[in-house]
C-alpha cells in the first residue's frame, strides 16, 4: 500500500514538472519572438540554423553582409546575459552545445548565435522551427 501511495505522489510531481516546463518554454518562446531582428539578420540566422541542423558549417559566412553593429546585436540577443533570469541560465547546456558546434567546425561567432537561437528562443519567428 505504501508503495502505491509513494508511486502516486511521484507520478503527480513528475506531471506537475512536465506541465510547468511546457508553460515556461512557451513563455520563453513568446519572449524570444518579441525580440526584433531585421530581415537581413533573420536571413543570416536562418542560414546558420540550417547549417546547424545538418551539423556542417556554412561554406560562406552568412554574417558577411551584416554591419558590425548588426553582428554585435545578434551576439547580444544570443548571449546568456540577455536571457531573462526567470527562465534560468541553462549555462551547462549552452556550453555543451557551443563546444559541440566548435568541435564540428563552426566558428565561435556562428556557434554563439546558434546557441542563442536555441536557448534564448530568439530569431524563431517565421523560421519554420518553432516548438
Amino acid at each position: 500500500m505504501i508503495y502505491w501511495i509513494a508511486g502516486s505522489v511521484i507520478l503527480v510531481v513528475i506531471i506537475y514538472f512536465m506541465i510547468s516546463n511546457k508553460r515556461r518554454n512557451h513563455e520563453l518562446d513568446t519572449w524570444g519572438a518579441s525580440i526584433p531582428v531585421s530581415n537581413m539578420q533573420r536571413e543570416a540566422m536562418v542560414k546558420l540554423w540550417e547549417a546547424s541542423q545538418i551539423v556542417k558549417p556554412p561554406s560562406q559566412d552568412p554574417l558577411q553582409h551584416l554591419s558590425s553593429d548588426d553582428r554585435e546585436y545578434l551576439l547580444k540577443i544570443c548571449s546568456a546575459d540577455f536571457r531573462p533570469a526567470k527562465f534560468g541560465n541553462a549555462n551547462v547546456l549552452r556550453y555543451a552545445t557551443f563546444s559541440r558546434l566548435i568541435d564540428k567546425g563552426f566558428n565561435p561567432e556562428h556557434a554563439a548565435i546558434i546557441v542563442g537561437m536555441i536557448f534564448n528562443s530568439v530569431g524563431k519567428k517565421n523560421l519554420g522551427f518553432e516548438k
